[in-house]
């Protein structure tokens, strides 16, 4: 009887069914194939929770599952094999591991899930549920899916399940909630229940509060009632909001950039910049001579963050050069060394630069430095003139070099130079007019112009002169040191590598110009010879006078006072200085228009005559060319006027180039 009685009991234990059992399983989450990470991981809520429904699984909720896999440093992202699964589950303490992926082949998705036993990592059920659906109805796919693996979970492990969260109240239902852009960060009476696109479940029936907030977006708030047994859905459109940025500098006129990239200069009233993104912004000012600023700031929705930038200004300088150079130089009463010279480190205004040496009148020039600027200046010094002998007694006398001679029948004063022979006319102090509004436009505008006194050679420098020069030197030209010189040779200009000053191609005497030499050579000569070259202002008095004249004679063109390329001279190349009396200047010039160009000392500015000095210009303090003046023996009337500018490279040579002295 008790045999019996112990077998039935034995039968009865092994007839219970299996499912009276409660099996530990957790759910990755599926990989996306074809679709959104986010809306895997959406449906993946939605697989969860079709098996926290039945009554024989225990679940192991997500928000459990990855803080204890993350503990275990163990990666789920890709883990899609069986043996991977497994040793989540081993992590976990489940019987089964539920994994899957969620698919799209053109319009249809497909939703797999398998089925791993983690004792023995291997597939024990898998299945799929396909079919062309919106994605917003892609959580159909589930319980479909769910039901039918549901069957087929057995317990054969001796795993033991972790101890089962609350299931879920009989009073509860769910939540889907989507944001465009997905992302947003997602609490529900002020619990946070991570971000867009999830399914929030379960939810008690009822009211609830839902704060949706994302960077660069304006905050929503909704009020949402849920119903046994139901998800509801929210779908929500987060607003952009935008800020601002208002940068003001001192100075003003400062750029603007954000982040690199420039977007504006600043006003007296500054720079506005509205519909920024909410973030930090590098900001950088810059101005030309002041150091930039840079601060980063962050914009705040509907806020203007402003930035006021006070720049400091770089220092300055002055670059001083004079001719002759050596000379003595001092700013602002301090010495600060000889020409040329470089007077670093001023702050910015404006200063007085003296230029001294002796034997020479002092210049003074007034120098106005900029932030950061470096300001170039060409002083020309004037020999100082003390006469022995008064001029006006009629006597002659040696001052500096110069001998004194006559008054011409102009009426002005003219010296002798002893070193080099040169003659040269006294040009009164005063004020004359200058450019031209018939020619070219580099001699515009007409403006006024005062020149000191100073003194121009009557005639343009001989052969004799310049032989003289070379003898007592032995200087050697820039047509002799290197590929020699133009020359008009059979009807067109050619360089010859044997053309110089004493071989132009054409015979000349000891009483013609010099041609074939650069304004390095005559420059070389005039500091020999202790002269100068004239400036294109004093040169252009000296042809024109005070009276405006076009041409050194008058207004009127007569081919017939000097030698020029129209008709009306014997000369087929130069001519003798001199050659042309009834051409002469108002102060007793002599070739003054036609015959050769002459250098002078400035620099060639385009624009010069815009800006220039209302006294004593010396042309603008560099250049890309030299300054030459008065026509030539090959050229037309309107370069032969005396307001005519044109300009070549200072080493360039030709035939039809000379020079006159000046001091």
């Amino acid at each position: 009887m008790g045999k019996t009685i112990i077998i039935w009991g034995l039968v009865m234990v092994l007839s219970l069914p299996v499912f009276a059992q409660r099996i530990g399983i957790a759910v990755l989450d599926l990989e996306p194939q074809g679709v959104a990470a986010s809306t895997a991981a959406v449906i993946s809520e939605f697989v969860r929770g079709e098996f926290r429904k039945s009554q024989r699984m225990d679940l192991v909720e997500k928000n459990r599952m990855d803080a204890l896999l993350k503990q275990k440093a163990f990666e789920q992202t890709g883990c899609t094999e069986s043996k991977c699964a497994a040793e989540a589950g081993t992590i976990l303490q489940v019987d089964k591991m539920i994994i899957g992926t969620l698919g799209r082949l053109g319009q249809k998705y497909v939703l797999t899930l398998r089925v791993v036993d983690v004792k023995t990592a291997k597939i024990e059920y898998q299945d799929r549920e396909e079919k062309i659906v919106p994605e917003e109805e892609l959580d159909g796919l589930v319980p479909p899916l769910v039901s039918r693996i549901l069957p087929n979970l057995k317990l054969t492990g001796l795993g033991q399940a972790l101890p089962a969260e609350p299931a879920p109240a009989d009073e509860t239902g769910g939540l889907k909630i989507y944001t465009t852009p997905s992302g947003a960060k997602i609490f529900i009476d002020g619990n946070e229940w991570g971000q867009t696109p999830r399914l929030v479940s379960p939810l008690e029936v009822g009211e609830h509060s839902v704060l949706l907030t994302m960077e660069g977006f304006r905050d929503v708030v909704r009020q949402v009632k849920i119903a046994k047994g139901i998800t509801a859905s929210m779908n929500v459109v987060l607003e952009k909001v935008y800020g601002s940025i208002k940068v003001t500098s001192s100075p003003a006129g400062a750029n603007v950039y954000l982040n690199g990239v420039l977007k504006g200069t600043t006003t007296a009233q500054g720079l506005s910049l509205s519909g920024l993104e909410i973030k930090t912004y590098a900001v950088k000012v810059t101005h030309p001579g002041y150091a930039p600023y840079e601060v980063d700031a962050a914009t705040m929705p509907d806020e203007v963050i402003e930035v006021n930038a006070v720049l400091s200004p770089k220092p300055g300088s002055i670059v001083i050069t004079s001719t002759p150079s050596g000379a003595q130089v001092s700013v602002n009463g301090a010495p600060k060394g000889n020409t040329p010279c470089s007077v670093t480190n001023l702050e910015p205004g404006t200063y007085k630069v003296t230029v001294s040496k002796e034997g020479y009148e002092n210049g003074e020039v007034s120098v106005t430095v900029g932030p950061g600027e470096s300001v170039a200046k060409s002083v020309v010094l004037k020999k100082t003139l003390t006469p022995s002998v008064p001029p006006s007694t009629g006597g002659r006398g040696t001052v500096l070099g110069l001998t004194y001679l006559s008054t011409n029948a102009q009426g002005y004063k003219e010296y002798r130079n002893e070193k080099d022979g040169s003659i040269l006319i006294e040009i009164p102090a005063g004020s004359f007019t200058m450019g031209s509004d018939d020619g070219d436009s580099d001699e515009k505008p007409v403006h006024t112009v005062y020149l000191d006194k100073y003194y121009i050679g009557k005639y343009e420098v001989t052969v004799g002169q310049f032989r003289k020069f070379v003898n007592a030197t032995g200087y050697k030209t820039d047509a002799e040191k290197s590929g020699g010189a133009y020359v008009y040779v059979n009807g067109s200009w050619k360089q010859k590598a044997d053309a110089n000053w004493s071989n132009p191609y054409f015979s000349q005497t000891d009483n013609s110009p010099v041609v074939c030499v650069s304004w390095n050579d005559a420059k070389a000569y005039c500091d020999w010879a202790g002269l100068r070259l004239p400036t294109e202002a004093e040169r252009e008095k000296a042809a024109r006078g005070t009276d405006g004249r076009k041409y050194p004679w008058g207004n009127a063109w007569d081919a017939s006072k000097c030698n020029s390329g129209e008709t009306g001279d014997s000369y087929k190349y130069t001519s003798p200085v001199g050659s042309f009396p009834q051409g002469v200047s108002p102060y007793g010039c002599y070739d003054m228009a036609g015959n050769v160009w002459e250098w002078c000392h400035d620099w060639y500015g385009e624009n010069y005559y815009a800006n220039s000095p209302s006294s004593n210009p010396a042309g603008p303090s560099s250049g890309y060319g030299r300054v030459l003046r008065g026509g030539g023996w090959d050229f037309n009337a309107h370069a032969c006027r005396s307001a005519d500018r044109i300009w070549f490279d200072p080493g360039f040579r030709r035939d039809i180039i000379g020079f006159r002295v000046a001091q």
